[in-house]
């Protein structure tokens, strides 16, 4: 059986090889580890054991599951599994990572290249996954790639304690996935303005922009106050505010007596002349235009629709700012770097601080 193996940006994901076993142990020997339904092994014959068993199955043609181990910089920081049902349509998905190497997103990454590799190469369908209800981090990754909890007050009974905890079981289905639609917010009727403006602050605590963005969008029309306080057109200049619409959940509205829907917003990005950047320094008024509030709910993350929506925008740049360059202003690092952007410069924002401004050509 060939050796199966994924490549992201920062891991390599393959499956088990002879002498796997080696590194594995210091995770799965690690008795600290307390949520993970067959671990700790209280052996390093344990661990072996099982690898051994998983790469004779695999040679043998016995079964078809597919377990990874997850590297990085050449050292196994943890594993990743995909066990399939009878009918192949639907599998399992499951993760452990060494203590020391969580929090810096593997996990997500590494589920993200095998959920991807599931539905791409194995024809799957459905993919499942669950954990102990109080181990908030795996259920944050399975949120974040695009997975549902679809039961709350189910059981385990982990077999080398005899504890039993609650478990919740997430679930994506690949034919259920929602039909996207992309709008920018100002060709919406106002009906459906207010909608989104409504959606924007019940969950505005989830990012710092957030506020600003809603007060951008209630201002626009009325005079400008400030420099840093008026309508999205005033502080931004020219330019669009794209909306990714998740159009399998809707909110009803009532519009002139009429009841009508309003998809839910699952992603926006906006393209705009200027962004917080401080243009009245010579020469940054030729940086444009910006690629500027890109945001997209935790619940829709690990489905590149940033992405999709910062190229949409780059291609509305080219159309109507005739543009060669598009600009970010941001503090992240190694974000926008995969969408092709580049450090250009620190620069000085309207809100007295500095900030990093990364550009893209769009030429070459």
């Amino acid at each position: 059986m060939k050796t199966v193996e994924l490549n992201t940006k920062r891991l390599t994901i393959r499956t088990f090889l002879p002498g796997d076993e080696v590194q594995a142990h210091e995770y799965a020997g690690d008795t600290s580890i307390t949520m993970m339904y067959w671990l700790p092994n209280k052996t390093f014959e344990e661990t072996a054991e099982y690898f051994r068993s998983v790469i004779e199955k695999r040679e043998n043609g016995q079964t078809e599951n597919l377990d990874f181990v997850i590297i990085y910089q050449n050292r196994i920081i943890g594993s990743i599994d995909l066990h399939f049902e009878s009918d192949k349509t639907t599998a399992y998905l499951g993760w452990v990572l060494k203590k020391d190497c969580r929090g810096f997103g593997f996990a997500t990454e590494a589920a993200i290249a095998v959920r991807d590799y599931a539905f791409r190469e194995c024809g799957v369908t459905k993919l499942l996954a669950d954990c102990d209800a109080r181990n908030k981090a795996s259920a944050n990754v399975m949120k974040k790639i695009g997975m549902q909890c679809v039961m709350d007050n189910g059981a385990r009974t982990y077999p080398k304690t005899g504890e039993v905890a609650v478990e919740h079981v997430y679930e994506l289905n690949r034919l259920n996935e929602p039909a996207f639609k992309i709008v920018d917010y100002f060709e919406m009727s106002q009906s459906q303005q207010v909608e989104v403006i409504k959606q924007l602050e019940a969950r505005k605590d989830l990012w710092g922009a957030l506020p600003f963005v809603i007060n951008c969008l209630k201002k626009e029309g009325q005079p400008q106050v400030s420099k840093t306080d008026g309508g999205f057109h005033d502080l931004l200049g020219p330019g669009r505010l794209f909306l990714m619409l998740d159009e399998a959940n809707k909110t009803e509205i009532t519009v002139n007596s009429q009841n009508q829907f309003c998809p839910r917003l699952a992603a926006f990005v906006s393209l705009v002349r200027n962004d917080e950047v401080d243009i009245s320094v010579s020469g940054r008024e030729n940086w444009t235009p910006w690629v500027s509030c890109v945001w997209t709910y935790p619940e829709y993350r690990g489905r590149r629709l940033s992405e999709k929506l910062i190229s949409i925008s780059e291609e509305y740049a080219i159309k109507e700012f005739n543009a060669k360059y598009t600009y970010i202003s941001t503090d992240h690092i190694g974000l926008y770097e995969k969408y092709g952007y580049h450090f250009f410069a620190e620069a000085d924002t309207v809100w007295g601080d500095q900030t990093r401004v990364l550009r893209k050509n769009l030429v070459n």
